[in-house]
């Protein structure tokens, strides 16, 4: 997860030569997304150089000691902060207003040294959901969760598109396999 190799060694002519790899792309958007008092930020994103030669890369799931194909850190599938955030969710859809709702999104924002949310900043149930799928996106960055989160809230094409991806209605859906439409008697979600 370090950043690409060329662009590091082009950093450090005279240091040490890096074998990262550059496969986890940080872009400077999502840097530049995190509130600037979020400690995740720094937990999350490396940050190195300054101007058009600054690089970002993972910092989530740095290592002190790097092999190549292998590593010590083993790969979280669920956190608390997970539960508290579907909590949060389900209280929201169930009631909107809900105080359970709050103190459980404002249990993971306080452990990022964040201000709480309320009824006055978030005076709605969809400004709770967008304040919830915000706060996924930064508390599980790079864990693979953001894709069907933007499913789950409905967000995925109008947030792709916004970022100049090429997302289409049918993308939402995988494909289904040849073999169930033969065995059921399915057939196949349009766009495939």
């Amino acid at each position: 997860m370090a950043p690409a190799t060329q662009r590091i060694n082009a950093m450090y002519v005279l240091g040490t030569p890096t074998t990262g790899q550059g496969n986890g792309v940080v872009t400077r958007e999502l840097f530049d997304a995190f509130s600037p008092t979020d400690t995740r930020r720094t937990a999350t994103i490396g940050r190195i150089g300054s101007g058009p030669s600054e690089v970002f890369f993972q910092r989530k799931y740095a290592t002190p000691t790097a092999i190549f194909l292998d590593a010590e850190d083993n790969f979280t599938v669920l956190r608390y902060s997970d539960v508290l955030l579907m909590l949060a969710e389900a209280l929201n859809e169930q009631t909107f207003g809900s105080v359970d709702a709050f103190r459980a999104i404002n249990d993971v924002r306080r452990r990022a040294g964040l201000t709480d949310l309320d009824s006055g900043t978030t005076p709605t149930q969809q400004a709770f959901r967008d304040a919830l799928l915000n706060e996924r996106r930064f508390e599980f960055a790079f864990e693979n969760q953001r894709w069907f989160d933007l499913l789950r809230f409905g967000q995925a094409i109008p947030i792709l598109t916004s970022k100049g991806l090429p997302i289409k209605t049918f993308n939402v859906l995988f494909p289904v396999p040849l073999r169930e439409i033969l065995l059921a008697g399915l057939s196949q979600n349009s766009g495939y």
